[in-house]
């Protein structure tokens, strides 16, 4: 959907941690150029505007594990969009504004992956 509106960085984009909690700190995303960092940048962000619950906390209210949760955020790779609406779910957020994000996204990461070359016979 390309109506969805583009994720943009905040001023928390760099920042080593978010929550107010005491807890392990998130790690500092990559590039905001890159679809997949914008996109974590934007979970965070919306787990900040549901009041920073726990990654625990979220777990309860997602029924997915903390672990899981974290990782969605991360912005090592895309979660599942399962993953994404009980995140979003979780926080209070839009689920059909995040599932275009999320469809968004997942097309620029299929169009910038690199294409294998096949080894020549």
């Amino acid at each position: 959907m390309s109506g969805a509106a583009p994720i943009e960085p905040g001023p928390d984009w760099a920042a080593p941690g978010l929550s107010r909690r005491v807890g392990r700190p998130e790690s500092v995303l990559g590039s905001p150029h890159e679809p997949l960092n914008r996109f974590a940048a934007g979970l965070r962000r919306l787990r900040m505007s549901a009041g920073s619950p726990g990654y625990r906390e979220l777990s309860r209210r997602a029924n997915y594990s903390a672990t899981t949760l974290s990782q969605a955020a991360s912005g090592a790779r895309l979660p599942s969009l399962a993953v994404t609406l009980a995140f979003v779910r979780a926080c209070g957020g839009d689920e059909a504004l995040w599932a275009a994000r999320w469809q968004q996204v997942a097309r620029e990461s299929i169009r910038l992956r690199p294409v294998p070359r096949r080894p020549v016979p």
